[in-house]
């Protein structure tokens, strides 16, 4: 098994976490994601400051979605450095999820993504060729986040 503890660059560090950091998602905190949908966002801006958007997000049990459009703060951080945090409050209750995000910008995978989302949102369903050319038209992505740790303090 790996033992790099501490990977180089930022590919190498994305390939360590999916194969050997193997995040483990409570029941309670899975139910927590999964009955809400707006989070705090945030990503790393140039010069390392912090940047931090109010978003809707799906989960499914494993990666969290959000729709972003190409010019946006956010997608472009992300596609600079793919490390992130979200945090979800429901009152005193909250939970922080470090995660790694890549962009979907192909379809079908972009539409199946979306569709995550807009499920949430309860926007109406749409054929492939209107959803894609909406979607293209606001120059629309999905950030698609897989977790690598949380915490909560319920």
């Amino acid at each position: 098994m790996l033992e790099w503890a501490n990977p180089p660059c930022a590919l190498l560090k994305l390939i360590y976490w999916r194969l050997v950091v193997a995040i483990q998602i409570t029941s309670e905190q899975s139910s927590f994601l999964r009955d809400h949908h707006q989070a705090v966002l945030a990503t790393s801006k140039s010069n390392g400051s912090p940047q931090v958007s109010t978003i809707y997000y799906e989960f499914d049990g494993e990666t969290i979605v959000i729709s972003a459009k190409e010019y946006t703060a956010k997608w472009k951080n992300i596609t600079r450095n793919p490390d992130c945090a979200l945090v979800i409050n429901d009152g005193h209750a909250q939970l922080l999820l470090y995660g790694t995000a890549e962009g979907v910008i192909e379809d079908p995978e972009r539409l199946e993504e979306h569709r995550r989302i807009s499920r949430i949102l309860k926007q109406p369903e749409v054929s492939d060729q209107e959803l894609s050319d909406r979607l293209t038209a606001q120059e629309r992505t999905i950030i698609r986040i897989r977790p690598v740790k949380i915490f909560d303090n319920k």
